[in-house]
């Protein structure tokens, strides 16, 4: 099986709701991940020397009603701790896998900002239903970024092209820095 799809079933198990209680999950934060933080049992069938799995997660603080006027969304981008595993203790692969957190960060903004930008809802029904949109078009974005990431650098053996994706995923940082905070209000106009 290939790296690809090996990351992608990673990431596909927790998409599906592996239920995970709050010390087992990382939301993502300038602190940086240890490999502490990698609690799962690895593979030793793998190829891979660790796997980093979250997803972004969308939720509503009340439920979403017609009667809703304002709704309280909160996007985070998180980590497993007992998904996520390691069989190295290797500084290099702990920043590789390191970007993988913050490249699902930047896609948690992107829909922070994506969501925020657009200027009318006229009813809870129309907002959720951009929510769905958004979020899978988004999240198939991210998984295929993340695929690419580990293809372009090897796994961070490519030193040049590992320091190029660092370069890249803190510029997309800082220009989505607006979008950091977790938790956006969107205003149903009726």
């Amino acid at each position: 099986m290939n790296r690809f799809v090996l990351l992608f079933l990673a990431l596909l198990i927790t998409q599906f709701g592996i239920a995970q209680e709050n010390n087992n999950i990382i939301e993502w934060s300038s602190e940086k991940l240890t490999w502490e933080d990698f609690k799962g049992k690895p593979n030793i069938s793998s190829e891979f020397i660790a796997v980093n799995a979250g997803k972004i997660d969308i939720s509503s603080k009340d439920p979403i009603t017609a009667l809703t006027k304002k709704i309280h969304l909160t996007i985070r981008a998180l980590f497993y701790k007992e998904v996520s595993w390691t069989i190295t203790n290797s500084r290099k692969i702990l920043q590789h896998e390191q970007l993988h957190t913050d490249i699902r960060e930047v896609h948690a903004r992107v829909l922070r900002k994506t969501i925020l930008e657009k200027t009318e809802f006229t009813s809870a029904q129309n907002a959720q239903k951009l929510f769905d949109i958004v979020y899978s078009e988004l999240d198939k974005k991210m998984r295929l970024t993340q695929g690419k990431y580990d293809d372009e650098t090897d796994h961070s053996t490519n030193n040049k092209r590992q320091k190029d994706w660092n370069k890249k995923v803190a510029k997309q940082l800082e220009e989505l820095k607006y979008y950091i905070n977790n938790e956006i209000i969107i205003t149903i106009k009726k």
